[in-house]
Parts: structure tokens; C-alpha cells; sequence
């Protein structure tokens, strides 16, 4: 009974050193390429792992930086700051190109370092902005700088679906351009390639646009003023004039003067 004890005690003590030689000669052999290929892995995962961590904080850098943002300067240099950031660019384009188009409209804009708030009290209301009427130089500045900002946006254009609204925002854009300048060939073909675009997609786009494309109708019909004699015989026909509330104030009492006056 002792000797088979100790005999199945050797074998297994020549079976551990069997398998500790083995694992021995696989460390010798294989085991520095398995361990490389481990590292690799390792410093691969946490290379992604960095990447992706990059990626995300410059996501959030440039969509932080676009809600800062307020005016059409600061719109451009974030699309100009995150070209590659997917979106941004073309959204922050048309944001700008908006701004500048809106202050075109006002005919006014706001003169620079008087929307400040003081530093002594800050939790004081902010002063009121001054503004300063458009020059006719700085008026055809601020369109050219909106139409090349629409232009921009037309060209990232890929045709999908996905940059169909950010197209068609660009083409009706630089057709609002266009009729500030008077340019109504240009604005009823850029009015037509929104159209044409949205019809590719069934979008209900489609109807608004033709509205605005019809609507170009009244700004090329001349207006013609009546002559003194047919003013007259109009009058005496017992023609009423159109009511005040539809005709600017200012305008109505220089054409009637000023009813207190004549009571």
C-alpha cells in the first residue's frame, strides 16, 4: 500500500515537472510573441480609447462655442475654428449669413462696445445698444458677406436628404440677397433651384416656395401714380380712401395733414 502511494506520488511529481518544463520551453519559444501581440492590443484599445475622448471634448468645444455665440462674426469663426466638425459648420454658415441679412433689413446696426456690462455691477441690467444706420458701402458689404456665406453652404451640398434643408435654406438666402439688390433674375432662379430640390424629396417646402417665387411678381410690377385730373374725377365719384390702420401713419397724414388741424 506504502510503495503504491509513493509511486503514484513520484509520477505525479514527474507529470508537475513535465508540465512546468513545457510551459517553460513555450515561454521561450512563443510566449515573447504572445506577450508582444498583448501589448499591442493593449496600447491600441487605449489609443482609441484617447481618440475617441479627443473627439468628443473638440464635439463639445465647437457646439459650446456655437451656443456662446452672438453675432455673425463670432458664427464665422466657428464654422472657420470646426470645418470638419460634421453639422457645425454649415449651421453656424447659415446663422452668420442670417444675422447679417436681418441687420440689412433693419437698415441699423449695433455700434460695437456698447452692449458691455460693467464690471463693478455685475448683476446690473446690460445698457441699451446704440445703433448706427447702414452706409450704402457697408450695406453691400454685409450682403456680399452673407451671399458668400449661403454660396459656401451650397457648395458642401451632397445632394442627400440630409443636407437638403441646409441647401434649400441657402438657396432662398441668397435669393433674399439677390431682391435687396434689386436682382430678380437672379433670386427667381435661385427660388426655383429650392423648389426644384424639394420636389426631389416631396417635401412640403414646396408650396412656400412657390409663393415667395410668385410674390417677385409684385415687386417688378411698375407702380403708377394717377394724374391730377384722374385723382379728381375719382374723387367725385365718391371714391373712399383706403383706412389708416392699413396705411403707414406717417404717410397717411402727409398725403391728408393732420385732422386736428382742419376741425
Amino acid at each position: 500500500m506504502d510503495r503504491n502511494r509513493l509511486k503514484e506520488v513520484h509520477q505525479t511529481d514527474l507529470t508537475e515537472s513535465r508540465i512546468n518544463e513545457d510551459f517553460v520551453d513555450w515561454l521561450k519559444t512563443k510566449g515573447p510573441s504572445w506577450l508582444l501581440t498583448i501589448l499591442i492590443c493593449v496600447i491600441v484599445y487605449m489609443a482609441i480609447i484617447k481618440f475617441q475622448s479627443r473627439k468628443a471634448d473638440y464635439e463639445n468645444k465647437g457646439w459650446l462655442a456655437f451656443y456662446n455665440a452672438d453675432t455673425a462674426g463670432s458664427f464665422e469663426d466657428v464654422a472657420e475654428e470646426f470645418p470638419d466638425l460634421e453639422g457645425l459648420a454649415i449651421v453656424s454658415q447659415l446663422r452668420a449669413a442670417d444675422l447679417l441679412l436681418s441687420i440689412v433689413q433693419q437698415g441699423q446696426e449695433v455700434i460695437e462696445g456698447t452692449v458691455t456690462v460693467e464690471e463693478e455691477d455685475p448683476e446690473a441690467p446690460p445698457p441699451e445698444p446704440e445703433y448706427e444706420p447702414l452706409t450704402p458701402e457697408r450695406r453691400d458689404e454685409l450682403l456680399s458677406r452673407a451671399d458668400r456665406l449661403y454660396q459656401q453652404v451650397i457648395d458642401a451640398d451632397e445632394g442627400s436628404l440630409a443636407t437638403t434643408l441646409p441647401y434649400i435654406n441657402a438657396c432662398m438666402g441668397k435669393a433674399a440677397v439677390a431682391e435687396a439688390r434689386e436682382q430678380i433674375e437672379i433670386a427667381t432662379a435661385m427660388y426655383e433651384q429650392a423648389a426644384a430640390r424639394a420636389e426631389i424629396f416631396n417635401l412640403d417646402l414646396v408650396e412656400v416656395i412657390n409663393e415667395r417665387l410668385t410674390s417677385l411678381a409684385d415687386i417688378t410690377q411698375p407702380i403708377t401714380l394717377p394724374t391730377e385730373v384722374e385723382a379728381r374725377v375719382h374723387q367725385t365719384r365718391g371714391a373712399t380712401l383706403r383706412t389708416p390702420a392699413k396705411v403707414n401713419s406717417a404717410l397717411y397724414d402727409l398725403i391728408l395733414g393732420d385732422p386736428d388741424e382742419e376741425s
